[in-house]
């Protein structure tokens, strides 16, 4: 497990010299510490699954090769059966399966996740782009800045994650649910520079702050909570 995470952080490593990108460029593209970001090329260790989608963006590459050093190639269509996503292990207490690793060129990126019981709060991350999730199974606490969402199988909540936000188990059984992250592409390399591989246009992204959908009151109309506010960037 050491030996493929530090593979990781090499093929992170070679990416960004690849593009010309200083390692102090790339720690404030993705908003950590220069020293933070060393030791995620270093180790390959504890890289947010947010952090590992957005340097695929920003490197025009898929997601699951920079985890696993293969390609994907289908353009058609990929189906996955119960069980046959490809794990992706990040956090204690996390479980990652990748539902679309063999597609190439997606726009958005589906990971089924299970949260183990935890009493730790939620781990925040951000990230640009827009974020959608459905529970499954058992109690998903949503963390959306200094709020919480607590929501259970068949509840989702689509977001803007460029503010902080986290997920953890909400009961004494483990969690289920889908996530689907949205990124908007980034429009140069992070040293603003040509970087042949880097370049792609960012779409515009809705202002949008959180909508959360709670079946249960469909037959009233109900569907959530949607604020028009513009996002802070």
């Amino acid at each position: 497990m050491v030996a493929e995470l530090a593979e990781i952080g090499l093929r992170i490593k070679g990416l960004r010299e690849a593009c010309d990108v200083t390692p102090e460029d790339m720690a404030a593209e993705l908003e950590v510490s220069l020293e933070k970001y060393l030791e995620w090329e270093e180790t390959g260790a504890d890289v947010p699954i947010s952090a590992i989608y957005h340097l695929a963006h920003t490197f025009g590459v898929e997601f699951t090769e920079i985890l696993t050093g293969t390609a994907a190639k289908l353009n058609t269509y990929q189906v996955v059966k119960k069980g046959e996503g490809r794990e992706v292990d990040r956090y204690p207490g996390y479980h990652f399966e990748d539902l679309a690793w063999r597609y190439t060129g997606k726009i958005m990126q589906p990971l089924l996740v299970v949260l183990d019981p935890s009493d730790e709060p939620a781990k925040l991350v951000a990230h640009t782009g827009q974020e959608f999730n459905l529970v499954l199974e058992g109690t998903v606490v949503v963390t959306w800045e200094d709020k919480e969402f607590e929501l259970h199988a068949g509840d989702s909540i689509y977001f803007n994650p460029e503010h902080p936000h986290g997920q953890r188990c909400g009961s004494d059984v483990p969690a289920k649910f889908v996530t689907i992250i949205a990124e908007c592409p980034i429009r140069r390399s992070p040293n603003g520079g040509s970087a042949r591989r880097c370049e792609a246009l960012r779409r515009p992204i809705l202002p949008l702050q959180a909508l959360v959908a709670y079946p249960r009151y469909a037959s009233s109309g109900f569907h959530g909570n949607l604020s028009h506010r513009s996002a802070s960037r």
